[in-house]
């Protein structure tokens, strides 16, 4: 019989995802979603069933994507690209998106501004998402910042042949309360010691 397993294992100090993972004040950890797996454990990697979008839509509600190409914030409804999401109803969260929203409305506003030869406004203190990364990275004093404020978020890689699409998470407790709201899911939720024990697919 086929079964469906969520796992959570430690965040891998290879991947690089950070300009320094030592420097960030909470310890990450990764969870991914295996299904199809036999009894060996071998099986496709990827929130791709229904239980795994139940979990994705339940866990993560009013889901956004920074987009950092554009500096913008979009609603989203599943976690389909690399990047950045915030979730939840948080204070911090909206917080963090309007200081967004308002930089690119003056920026776009001094745009138009320069254009008639009229003075420019001055802008706001730099958003904590404004140079998020630095050689492709996440700078951990922006990662820090996010933390520190309390927003509810977390950083969707991929890896490969392991582990397939990959949540870093930066909420300790976000776990238990996954392994709650779902321990009537038929799912198992499993917790590695490494990456390392993850098997290749």
């Amino acid at each position: 019989m086929y079964i469906e397993k969520l796992i959570k294992y430690p965040f891998p100090e290879w991947a690089n995802v950070f300009t320094d993972v030592n420097k960030l004040i909470v310890e990450p950890y990764c969870i991914c979603y295996q299904y199809n797996v036999t009894q060996n454990g071998y099986g496709p990697y990827g929130f791709l069933t229904d239980i795994a979008q139940k979990i994705i839509s339940l866990t993560f509600n009013e889901l956004c994507f920074f987009d950092s190409t554009i500096n913008s914030l979009k609603k989203c409804k599943n976690i389909n690209k690399d990047g950045i999401y915030f979730y939840g109803e948080n204070n911090e969260n909206e917080k963090i998106m309007s200081e967004v929203y308002n930089y690119n409305h003056i920026m776009l506003k001094n745009k138009l501004r320069e254009k008639k030869g009229l003075p420019l406004i001055s802008l706001p203190s730099n958003p904590v998402l404004l140079d998020l990364y630095e050689d492709n990275l996440y700078r951990y004093e922006k990662v820090n910042e996010l933390i520190k404020h309390g927003c509810g978020f977390i950083i969707s890689d991929f890896y490969m042949p392991e582990s397939g699409k990959t949540l870093i998470v930066f909420k300790p407790e976000l776990w238990d309360e996954i392994v709650l709201l779902f321990e009537k899911e038929k799912v198992l939720f499993v917790e590695l010691d490494s990456f390392n024990l993850l098997k290749a697919w």
